[in-house]
């Protein structure tokens, strides 16, 4: 099984979204994940729409799980109050 995992922290939710993308994708090297996770802030709120759509199309993936917070945490960091996504 191969995993990949990024945490963005940035004020520009499509920015986050393609960092993310960009970096997961990356990681996994060429591996079409079966499952993505996303925990998106909810400062990003307006745009999760447009962002699920961006994560499904950039990872190829066939399922997208995720839910919404004050504070996102990644891979040994966390970021509370403050717009990110993991």
């Amino acid at each position: 099984m191969k995993a990949a995992s990024a945490i963005i922290h940035s004020k520009d939710w499509s920015k986050a979204t393609e960092e993310a993308i960009r970096e997961t994708t990356a990681q996994m090297g060429g591996v079409k994940p079966d499952l993505a996770l996303l925990f998106a802030s909810h400062l990003f709120a307006e745009n999760y729409q447009e962002m699920l759509g961006e994560i499904i199309v950039g990872t190829r993936t066939p399922l997208l799980v995720g839910c919404s917070g004050q504070g996102v945490i990644g891979s040994s960091r966390e970021i509370e109050g403050e717009p990110a996504l993991s």
